[in-house]
Order: structure tokens, then C-alpha cells, then sequence
């Protein structure tokens, strides 16, 4: 099949991207196939750089890569501390409804899950003004390990 608008050839096992520069040959696009579990299959990038496979390749002028070999970041990533908690809380608060500047339950929320957000937001809130860290309760659950990596703890014998 033929995209000539985005300078796309495809084929079975891989795609054929034309550049705009006539001189520059095309970039070949590796497909790899897995097997789905109700029949089928569903095609993967290959990053010719790294060979991953990937379900998004990212085109810039000279090139095409997957967004480690492109050395991209996700928006947070480029973010500071203050800028990642301003955003955390602002959807904590598009969740929520408010009158008159005060937090109102929504109808379809549980008083459970609603709590919990007001708690969240207020230590967000907090630490935004106090400059600290605000981590997620994934984050505190990291445990010690021994040198050979097996978890510390009396509740663990192997």
C-alpha cells in the first residue's frame, strides 16, 4: 500500500519511508509480528539503531528511532520537583468539583476515594510551599536488600 502524501511505502515485513530530499535514499522500517491470543497478530517497529521493538517510531529530519535511541523524555521527565506537583494537583483538582473555593464531592465519587484525594492535595499543597518532596506510596515501599539482591526481613527465609 502506498501513503504518497506521507512519502510512505508498505509492505508485509517492512515500510518504506521516502525522504524529501531526492538524494538521500529511502529509510527501510523493520515489522516484527506477535501472535495475539484470539488469532491474529499485531505488528511492531523495530528500531534499526537499538533493534527493540516498538509500537512508536519518532521521524525527525535526518532520522528514525524509538524515543530512548531519539533520547526523548516524557513532559515530566523535563519538569522540576514544583512544576511535577503543580501538575499532580491540578488533576487531583479537575476531579473534584468546587464551589465557592471549597471542594465539593462529586455524585458519582466514593466518600472513600474523595478523602483520599483532599489528603493528597493537601500534602501536595503543603510540600509545594514548604519546598519537600511529595512522593506516591509506590515510591516508600522500597525495601533493603542483601549483596545478593534477595529482600532483608524475618517474614522472608529462602
Amino acid at each position: 500500500m502506498e501513503f504518497p502524501f506521507r512519502r510512505l511505502r508498505t509492505y508485509r515485513d517492512h515500510i518504506e519511508l521516502r525522504w524529501p530530499n531526492r538524494d538521500k535514499p529511502p529509510q527501510i522500517i523493520l515489522l516484527d509480528r506477535t501472535k495475539l491470543n484470539y488469532g491474529g497478530t499485531r505488528p511492531w517497529f523495530l528500531c534499526y539503531k537499538c533493534g527493540r521493538r516498538c509500537a512508536r517510531l519518532y521521524v525527525s529530519t535526518i532520522d528514525v528511532a524509538c524515543r530512548k535511541c531519539a533520547d526523548l523524555q516524557f513532559k515530566s521527565q523535563r519538569e522540576r520537583r514544583k512544576a511535577r506537583l503543580q501538575t499532580k494537583a491540578k488533576k487531583i483538582r479537575n476531579r473534584l468539583w468546587f464551589e465557592n473555593n471549597k471542594p465539593v464531592r462529586p455524585h458519582y465519587m466514593h466518600r472513600a476515594t474523595f478523602q483520599r484525594h483532599l489528603r493528597t492535595l493537601s500534602k501536595i499543597e503543603y510540600a509545594i510551599r514548604h519546598d519537600l518532596h511529595c512522593a506516591s506510596i509506590r515510591y516508600r515501599r522500597r525495601r533493603d536488600r542483601d549483596a545478593d539482591g534477595r529482600y532483608l526481613g524475618d517474614w522472608l527465609t529462602v
